[in-house]
């Protein structure tokens, strides 16, 4: 997956939108930052197919 944005941008942006009234929320900001950052990993997964897993390796000989 890639970012779509870091989690120090996103936690700068969630500060400025509640220092100008945009939001608002009774938590501590690292709790709200990791519960969207999950949630647009998540989204982000979605639709996608499912990464094959790694071979297996050969047994090292003896």
């Amino acid at each position: 997956m890639r970012k779509p944005v870091s989690k120090h941008a996103l936690r700068r942006a969630l500060e400025q939108a509640r220092e100008e009234g945009l939001v608002t929320w009774s938590e501590p900001a690292g709790t709200v930052v990791d519960h969207v950052w999950h949630l647009i990993s998540r989204e982000a997964l979605d639709g996608k197919p499912e990464r094959t897993p790694a071979r297996r390796r050969a047994p090292a000989a003896a």
